[in-house]
């Protein structure tokens, strides 16, 4: 859960966690594409959204673009050193 318990790893803003739980969705739905787009939107407004690079990045892996997703956990442990989500 996350700081305003919407979305685990949310920024706490309902429209950016509302947005973030909606990549999520595409990614557990095997819509790889759909989240891969929503998250870098995402992220090209939001660059701290740690969420968006844990998110885009398991998309980018689902779609074997593994040296891509590689990249969006490095920054989504950049961002925070804490996150186990990034070293999985």
């Amino acid at each position: 859960v996350s700081r305003a318990g919407l979305v685990q790893g949310g920024m706490g803003d309902p429209i950016v966690d509302k947005s973030i739980a909606l990549g999520y969705y595409h990614v557990n739905s095997g819509r790889f594409p759909e989240a891969i787009a929503l998250f870098s939107k995402l992220l090209a407004e939001h660059p701290n959204a740690l969420a968006a690079y844990l998110g885009r990045g398991t998309a980018l892996a689902m779609s074997g673009r593994l040296v891509d997703a590689v990249a969006d956990f490095g920054s989504a442990i950049q961002l925070d050193s804490s996150s186990i989500e990034g070293l999985r």
